[in-house]
């Protein structure tokens, strides 16, 4: 049984796919690495707790049809020998999907009409990929990265390999010897030496050059033009680099040193806060653009309207407090919305099901600590009208 990586299109099959029986399934894994012994039991008591929901629902006799694929997870040491934080399953007929997840999730177990995607929300909201230049004189590489993963792109043909590769024996007349460091981290940069008293100054007009050529050809590489790049080269290669830049997004905090002597599991160690950072500036941005339209009528904090907002399309932006939760009912032939304390039976997590919505609908969604979020309310949107 083989692990999948969230990925957009994983969103839409999320999204998408409705029926009697979708079974959600979030679990934590506290220990760090082992042989996920203790996990696999967890999971077959929350499957328990999953057969329980599914006869609450009527489904008893579909329970091991559409919990056997969970069952024979349980099974696959493989599985639990991976490293994570959490792990996420959802079953339904004809439908199984597994995951490693790299943020923290509490135990959870949902029986609905469609899947429960609350949780996975931090990961939607940094969805968006970013690119990496490990750029020093002796190699260029580039990643595309994620969350989850670092990918290496393949440059060859495409970018000069080094700097003597892009500025060539017979077209380079300094003296320049470059000797690289052999370092797992960075922090201690190449050293340059060159002859002659104009070497300084002809070698950084040089690097420019060759910093150049490499710009030039990572431009159709770099398709998301939205991603940031983020660059890892010694402190003085930054602002020559960042003179030969054609990427928009250029972020001005990189990873200072030497990078060519870093694994791509410790760049993508460096690599994802800087992204992060960058990727969730829109969520601060969707809340800033709250409170300027609070006087407009786009905007609401009120769960009931919020909720059949984004039932009809109208909500852009939907700002969730983190672990809140509001439950009820939906009428799909009236849009009343009904609220309760406590969820009873066929209710139905709300917020939750105004985040589907507002996804289903080409809008966006950020999780927010439940302070920040405008007059201590669990919800906000911003309206598209």
């Amino acid at each position: 049984m083989n692990a999948y990586g969230i990925n957009d299109g994983d969103w839409k099959l999320f999204l998408d796919h409705r029926g009697e029986g979708c079974v959600s399934i979030f679990m934590p894994t506290y220990r760090p690495m082992g042989d996920g012994r203790q996990d696999q039991i967890r999971l077959r008591n929350l499957l328990r707790d999953a057969g329980e929901k599914l006869g609450e629902h009527g489904l008893a006799q579909r329970s091991a049809e559409v919990l056997k694929p969970a069952h024979e997870l349980t099974d696959e040491a493989e599985f639990w020998r991976q490293p994570r934080k959490g792990v996420a399953v959802f079953s339904a007929p004809g439908f199984f999907r597994a995951y490693h997840l790299p943020i923290d999730v509490g135990e959870r177990v949902v029986v609905a009409d469609r899947f429960f995607l609350r949780p996975l929300m931090p990961l939607y909201q940094t969805r968006g990929g970013f690119y990496l230049l490990a750029l020093s004189l002796n190699a260029v590489r580039l990643f595309e990265g994620r969350r989850e993963s670092l990918d290496e792109i393949d440059l060859a043909g495409v970018v000069p390999t080094s700097f003597k590769d892009a500025m060539g024996i017979d077209e380079y007349d300094t003296v320049v010897q470059v000797h690289s460091t052999s370092t797992s981290s960075l922090g201690r940069p190449g050293m340059v030496h060159g002859h002659g008293d104009n070497d300084q100054e002809k070698l950084k007009k040089d690097v420019l050059h060759y910093f150049q050529a490499v710009a030039k050809g990572l431009g159709p590489l770099l398709r998301d033009k939205r991603a940031p790049l983020i660059l890892a080269a010694v402190q003085e290669h930054f602002p020559l680099y960042k003179t030969a830049n054609k990427h928009p997004h250029l972020l001005e905090e990189g990873l200072t040193g030497n990078p060519d002597a870093l694994a791509p599991h410790e760049i993508h160690e460096r690599a994802w806060p800087v992204a992060e950072r960058f990727l969730l500036r829109e969520r601060d941005e969707a809340l800033e653009r709250f409170r300027e339209l609070r006087a407009s009528g786009r905007v609401s904090s009120e769960v009931e309207d919020l909720v059949r907002a984004a039932e009809e399309g109208r909500v852009d932006v939907l700002l969730l407090a983190e672990d809140s939760e509001m439950w009820g009912t939906f009428d799909d032939a009236s849009a009343e919305v009904e609220l309760h304390l406590d969820p009873g039976n066929g209710d139905e997590e709300l917020l939750d099901r105004a985040a589907y919505s507002t996804l289903a609908r080409g809008g966006t969604v950020f999780t927010l600590p439940a302070g920040r979020l405008p007059e201590g309310r669990p919800a906000a949107a911003v309206y598209r009208y």
